[in-house]
């Protein structure tokens, strides 16, 4: 089982459950050659990122954190000790949430740490163009800030839970309520069933 991939050129990272019950980072080209386990890892969030040679990922090992992982000498450092619950690695930036909800940014070399918010008890987030979209736990609304914390404003009511998912156009989200996966616009105005959920005979 695969819980989280990402592609760099012609290679295929992934993590996925050892023997052991750990999670193993492990590698393979696009057409199948060099299958290679890279590292184990011990991590309670499988998501993770490549940028520039490091892979990024969630720490518990010794400390709690954020941690990068030299892909071309296998040596780890730890960015920053936080207890952290959803992150995001672009352009040189790290975007992460902690127990609290308070949204922070830090520099992948560990530098620059900023508290971006600390009004709404932030939940899942998501990185489009200069915006951080967030499930708003406080509001039960999906919500969205600007990458330097200014003019935070919600987007719209109709989603009411974690699962998400924005692109260019639309917001695509779970309804809880009548098991379906729906999507509106970019201003959250218009909502429409894309497929129910609910199980038939």
């Amino acid at each position: 089982t695969a819980y989280s991939m990402t592609k760099v050129g012609d290679t295929i990272y992934y993590l996925t459950l050892s023997n052991s019950n750990t999670l193993d980072l492990k590698s393979v080209k696009t057409n199948g050659d060099a299958p290679t386990k890279i590292k184990t890892l011990t991590t309670a969030i499988s998501k993770f990122y490549i940028e520039d040679g490091y892979l990024y990922y969630v720490t518990n090992q010794e400390v709690f954190g954020i941690a990068k992982l030299s892909l071309e000498t296998n040596e780890e450092k730890l960015v920053t000790a936080a207890n952290v619950q959803d992150f995001i690695v672009e352009d040189g930036i790290i975007y992460y949430t902690d127990n609290v909800g308070f949204l922070h940014s830090i520099n992948v070399d560990g530098t620059n740490i900023k508290t971006l918010s600390k009004e709404y008890n932030i939940k899942k987030i998501q990185l489009l163009k200069k915006w951080i979209y967030f499930y708003n736990d406080k509001d039960k609304v999906l919500s969205k800030i600007k990458k330097d914390g200014s003019k935070a404003k919600n987007v719209t009511t109709f989603v009411t839970n974690e699962t998400y998912n924005v692109t260019n156009k639309n917001i695509y989200y779970f309804d809880e309520v009548n098991k379906q996966i729906c999507v509106t616009n970019l201003k959250g105005k218009k909502s429409k069933a894309v497929v129910s959920l609910t199980a038939t005979r």
